[in-house]
């Protein structure tokens, strides 16, 4: 079965995402040099998450993993995607470090509340294993960003 084009752009959308939340967090890796270590890591992670998603888009093209093109709409990717631009944008600026985190923070919750990764669906271990990978380490994001969020709030 061939992708239709709407199926590749949201699939295209989904790695762009990724790599814009690495972005978001190399210019707070920059801007924040005492949390240095969290935003780098989290820059990494990111790009690693991208890989995983091209990896999984190799997997729809070649029929091993089903798309589900009824998930959401490429609007809503693209709506998502508007806002994480307007963030890096900002970011650019002047911008507190616990409004960082806050930001860092919903976008990750907001990546699992979505639930953007379902997508994709398959019977096969490796798709287990990178959907997985994917939950678990926005999981992982989600959690050290809001340990730090909470640090920063215990400042004020």
């Amino acid at each position: 079965m061939e992708l239709k084009e709407y199926q590749l752009r949201i699939l295209e959308l989904l790695t762009v995402h990724e790599e814009g939340m690495s972005e978001l967090y190399s210019i707070y890796s920059q801007k924040f040099p005492t949390k240095n270590n969290l935003w780098s890591t989290l820059s990494q992670e990111e790009v690693a998450h991208a890989s995983w998603i091209r990896k999984l888009t190799d997997m729809v093209k070649g029929g091993t993993v089903y798309f589900n093109e009824g998930r959401f709409t490429v609007e809503a990717l693209e709506s998502s995607l508007r806002e994480l631009q307007g963030e890096i944008a900002k970011a650019k600026g002047d911008v507190p470090l616990i409004s960082a985190l806050s930001t860092g923070y919903y976008f990750e919750m907001a990546l699992l509340e979505r639930k953007f990764y379902e997508v994709f669906e398959g019977d096969s271990v490796e798709l287990k294993h990178l959907l997985n990978s994917l939950e678990e380490g926005t999981k992982q994001h989600q959690d050290r960003i809001k340990e730090a969020l909470n640090e920063e709030r215990q400042k004020i």
